[in-house]
């Protein structure tokens, strides 16, 4: 449902969809049958995750160089995706720099150059729009993953340029997240967009929560997970079932 969401809609629209989950339900497993379906289908799945990235600029630069990679493998490579990914590694490189002098002290200087990288690298909506002439038709479709574990402040930015920049025909834009987190980081850092329930709402035009995983669900994830367990008894196994957590990451982590 989700891949077909993404890539379904007519073709001068732009889809933002919410994949919604707490930790450990199975949102990056989700994220990975999506992207299956979108190379099965023949369209551009760019998988980017920001958790790890410490600055706007940083960030930016680590999605120039995804956009430009997935535009490669595909055959749509252009001029504008080739700039595009040199100014994503040429941001990379300053950004060590940057981190060199916060480290030395020179703090300033390190604000200075990130304020400087964060308004040239950020893709803007021109670039964005000759980079999906490209594509021949396909559906961009970027997959965000660990939005929920990114540096707090940077959420915002990420989700107001996503719907800002990308707000373009022929991109199509998945966050998977947990909503809770993500809220408390909008309403620690920017209070005044008010309830963050409700700016979600302004972001994403088809939010899906993950269901809750089901008995019968649990007891096929255990026995796979038992299968290459040999040495673990299926019986005993099987007599705890109930007593387990029914989220997937903390039963294999049970296993």
């Amino acid at each position: 449902e989700i891949a077909r969401l993404a890539t379904e809609a007519p073709s001068n629209w732009p889809v933002r969809i919410g994949v919604y989950g707490g930790w450990g339900s199975g949102k990056t497993t989700v994220l990975e049958m999506v992207e299956s379906h979108l190379d099965e289908q023949g369209h551009i799945a760019i998988r980017f995750n920001p958790w790890g990235y410490s600055a706007k600029a940083e960030m930016w630069a680590g999605l120039l160089v995804a956009i430009r990679s997935a535009l490669f493998k595909a055959g749509a490579h252009s001029e504008s995706t080739t700039i595009g990914w040199a100014r994503g590694r040429f941001a990379q490189l300053v950004g060590i720099g940057k981190a060199v002098a916060a480290d030395l002290g020179a703090k300033e200087s390190a604000a200075l150059v990130e304020d400087f990288l964060h308004g040239r690298i950020r893709p803007s909506p021109e670039e964005l729009a000759r980079i999906a002439e490209t594509a021949g038709g396909k559906r961009i479709v970027i997959l965000v993953d660990d939005l929920d574990r990114t540096k707090p402040e940077l959420v915002p930015e990420l989700l107001h340029k996503f719907k800002e920049a990308l707000d373009l025909p022929g991109f199509s834009v998945v966050l998977f997240l947990d909503p809770g987190v993500v809220g408390m980081a909008l309403e620690e850092h920017h209070p005044a967009w008010g309830d963050a329930e409700h700016f979600l709402q302004k972001i994403v035009d088809f939010p899906r929560h993950l269901p809750e995983v089901r008995e019968a669900d649990l007891r096929r994830l255990i026995l796979h997970e038992a299968d290459r367990c040999p040495k673990v008894p299926r019986e005993p196994l099987l007599g705890v079932l109930s007593l387990l957590s029914r989220n997937p990451r903390a039963a294999r982590g049970f296993m």
